[in-house]
């Protein structure tokens, strides 16, 4: 609580303004007599608990409202969100019921979740809620009603007394006589510094109850950090550390803070605050507000994790093997505790153009690329078993291929909205969240050309954020070819795999057809697995070497291989065609029928990509046959 007597002088405003952690023109225009609360926000205190509603506000908008309102706690806390919404019948649009937020019925998480540092507020609340489809956390009357809109937010917020600095706390025999825990007695509320003190000692020789020098080094270091000046009686009359607080301590001393609590039953430590800082890491155990050092976090645990795939085992030798020679990412595998209905995985751009608010993009991917190979049919007579002869071995000849500023908005709010780290982006700060203001400078000093070329040098896990998933979308560019997984990809695949390798390759195979062959940057498909087949006239056996194509003369089109040749007409089609295009050699007419599969080709896959946009589905991104399209097609339907 701060009091001033007269707010109208500067030095009194500015000393209000840093009490609540506000700007002066922030102070100044709560302060003006002409000034009105918002009409959408409502806020209740009591002695324990707090709320916050905000009423007729946009999804987008309320998690920046949300971040603040967290942000501005000055302790530990305990957080959950209730929703408003609105429900309209599937039969009478007339028919709406309303629900106004209410932790009984509409609560966003089973139980409070525990926010112990700043970190946990973007980690456990933002991000999880981020991640939920809102609408399966709602109330439904019946099955015939739908969701119209969220219409309200309200946060509570239960206050809690979790500071680390109790020196009267009794410590039960099971951690005082541990030996991988040093308990400091008589910290007078200092307890937190003592650890501090002696983790940067780093001589075990030294006696825990003789460091008072060293604590009182550390206060003064923190003192300084905070910008207040240090006294005898500031230090002596100091108040604990709420857990919350140990952000400012971390960046004080350069150290990671983890803390821990132990089940004295059954001797179970549980991590309740991990660092998400690159400081070196400092472990304390945190009994009835009192903080002891944890000189070995395993050892105290009795158990030893791999901090990659997070298993466990019973040795420190054991974990120095797994991580030598077996260590591998696994995902954990989860059933349902109820039996769910299915529903097919929604499109990805859709899901992040709905969360983010965003209306002036759809989620249909515009650039794909169209191409066919030909081949010629080198003569060769091979014994292959006992009943297989290989007349021919086929040797591409030519291919023909046809060649997103869209959702700069998406990309840029999703900065906005979580930001990049310098694991993301190479030549900066491994320490620090950078924003679109920090992009938007950089593109400003020429460090890149544009935000698109900014884009590309981005390199992280592309499955762990929303930015992640819609590169992955935008990078992995849909190549069609025309009955290519029986012909097309087996003709180039020896050379297609010396390119692109092995290791980031994935493909579906039907029979003997690629149904997909997909990598981080492509994802080759066949349109024959959404449309029938037909081909064109073309002389495939009469080409047998390179010099043919240069023959002045119409070939025939016989094959041998089949035992059959075209009809009048159809020979006359091409005499028509060869003409009509003032063709000179068998090299023009290749020329033409490579152009014939893919030019029409790209009109065709517009046409066919409209027909699956009046069901709102991207024949690029949500399936890669006609079957499974229509699968969606069905469950849409079944659950309309």
């Amino acid at each position: 609580m701060a009091y001033a007597s007269n707010l109208s002088r500067p030095i009194n405003q500015r000393l209000v303004a840093e009490q609540y952690n506000v700007s002066i023109e922030t102070l100044e225009k709560h302060m003006s007599p002409d000034y009105k609360a918002d009409p959408k926000y409502r806020f209740y205190d009591g002695n324990h608990m707090e709320s916050h509603l905000y009423d007729g506000v946009e999804p987008s908008d309320f998690y920046d409202k949300l971040e603040n309102v967290l942000s501005t706690q000055s302790s530990a806390f305990k957080v959950n969100v209730a929703l408003g919404y609105e429900l309209v019948s599937k039969t009478d649009p007339d028919d709406t019921r309303y629900f106004y937020p209410n932790l009984a019925n509409t609560c966003v998480f089973n139980k409070p979740v525990a926010i112990n540092s700043k970190a946990d507020i973007r980690k456990k609340v933002i991000s999880d809620i981020r991640s939920m489809e809102l609408a399966d956390k709602l109330n439904y009357p019946s099955s015939g009603y739908k969701l119209k809109e969220i219409t309200a937010f309200k946060i509570f917020i239960y206050h809690r007394d979790h500071a680390l600095g109790d020196s009267e706390a009794v410590v039960p025999e099971i951690i005082r006589e541990n030996k991988h825990v040093i308990n400091f007695p008589k910290t007078n509320n200092k307890c937190v510094f003592h650890c501090i003190a002696w983790h940067t000692l780093q001589s075990y020789k030294k006696d825990p109850r003789r460091i008072h020098a060293q604590v009182k080094e550390a206060f003064k270091r923190y003192c300084s950090f905070k910008g207040v000046k240090y006294s005898l009686s500031l230090f002596r009359s100091f108040k604990p550390i709420d857990l919350l607080q140990l952000d400012e301590v971390e960046d004080c001393f350069q150290l990671g803070i983890n803390v821990y609590k132990m089940d004295v039953v059954s001797g179970n430590v549980e991590c309740i605050r991990r660092s998400d800082k690159g400081y070196e890491a400092m472990d304390i155990l945190s009994y009835e507000n009192h903080a002891l050092y944890i000189k070995n976090i395993d050892m105290l645990q009795s158990k030893y994790q791999c901090p990659k795939c997070e298993m466990i085992f019973a040795s420190a030798e054991k974990l120095k093997t797994h991580k030598k020679n077996q260590c591998e990412l696994v995902n954990i595998k989860s059933i349902p505790a109820e039996p769910t209905i299915y529903k097919p995985a929604q499109n990805t751009i859709r899901s992040l153009l709905t969360k983010y608010s965003i209306k002036d993009a759809d989620q249909y991917i515009d650039h794909f690329i169209v191409y066919d190979f030909e081949a010629i049919l080198k003569p060769t007579v091979t014994q292959h078993g006992e009943n297989t002869v290989f007349t021919n071995e086929h040797i591409p000849v030519s291919i023909q291929q046809y060649n997103v500023n869209k959702y700069k908005s998406l990309l840029q709010k999703i900065i906005t909205a979580h930001g990049l780290t310098g694991m993301e982006i190479p030549g900066v700060n491994l320490g620090k969240t950078y924003k679109m203001s920090d992009v938007e400078s950089w593109i400003g000093e020429g460090k890149y050309v544009s935000f698109f070329d900014f884009y590309s040098s981005l390199g992280f896990d592309k499955q762990k954020s929303d930015y992640g998933k819609l590169k992955q979308q935008l990078d992995q560019v849909p190549v069609f070819g025309f009955n290519s997984g029986r012909y097309d990809i087996n003709l180039i695949k020896n050379d297609l795999i010396a390119v692109i390798g092995t290791d980031n390759i994935k493909s579906v195979i039907q029979n003997p057809s690629y149904m997909c062959i997909a990598t981080s940057d492509i994802k080759m498909l066949d349109t024959s697995n959404y449309v029938p087949a037909t081909i064109s006239l073309f002389p495939y056996e009469y080409i047998t070497a390179f010099n043919v194509l240069n023959q002045t003369t119409i070939p025939s089109f016989d094959s041998k291989l089949r035992g059959t040749s075209i009809t009048g007409d159809d020979y006359e089609r091409v005499k028509f065609v060869w003409d009509y295009y003032e063709m000179k050699s068998i090299k023009d007419l290749l020329i033409w029928y490579n152009n014939l599969d893919v030019v029409p080709f790209i009109k065709a896959i517009k046409a066919q990509r409209e027909l699956f946009k009046r069901f709102d589905l991207d024949m690029f991104a949500d399936g890669v046959s006609l079957p499974g399209l229509s699968e969606k097609v069905m469950y849409q339907t079944c659950f309309q």
